[in-house]
C-alpha cells in the first residue's frame, strides 16, 4: 500500500505541475488562446493549398485542350495551303494560252512541291 500511495503522490505532484505550467500569464491571457486571426491564418493555408491545386489542374487541364486546338488548327491551314496550291496549279495546268516565264517557273515550282510531298 506504501508503494500505492507514492504513487498517488507522484500522480498528484504531476498533475499540479501542469496546472501551474498552464496558469495564466501576467497579462491575463490564456496562454492556449491564440492571437486573433492565427486560427484563422492556420485554417486559410491548408483551404487555400486545396484552392490552389485546383485551379493548377483547371489551369494544366485548360493548356492542354488549347495545345490539342492549336494542332488542330495548324493541320487544318497546312491542308487549306496544299489545296490552295493545287487549285492554282490546276489553273495553270488546264491554261490554253502560252505560260509566260513567272508562270513556268511557278508550275514547275508547284509540281516539285507536291510530288516531294
Amino acid at each position: 500500500m506504501d508503494q500505492t500511495s507514492n504513487f498517488v503522490d507522484l500522480l498528484n505532484s504531476q498533475q499540479d505541475t501542469v496546472h501551474l505550467s498552464q496558469a495564466p500569464s501576467n497579462l491575463g491571457d490564456d496562454p492556449t488562446k491564440r492571437p486573433p486571426g492565427v486560427k484563422a491564418a492556420k485554417g486559410a493555408s491548408s483551404k487555400k493549398s486545396i484552392a490552389e491545386d485546383q485551379a493548377l489542374a483547371q489551369l494544366e487541364t485548360m493548356c492542354s485542350i488549347k495545345e490539342k486546338d492549336l494542332a488542330v488548327k495548324e493541320k487544318d491551314l497546312a491542308v487549306k495551303e496544299r489545296v490552295s496550291k493545287m487549285s492554282l496549279l490546276d489553273s495553270l495546268i488546264s491554261k490554253k494560252e502560252t505560260l509566260s516565264q513567272a508562270e513556268e517557273a511557278l508550275t514547275q515550282k508547284l509540281l516539285t512541291e507536291m510530288l516531294n510531298n
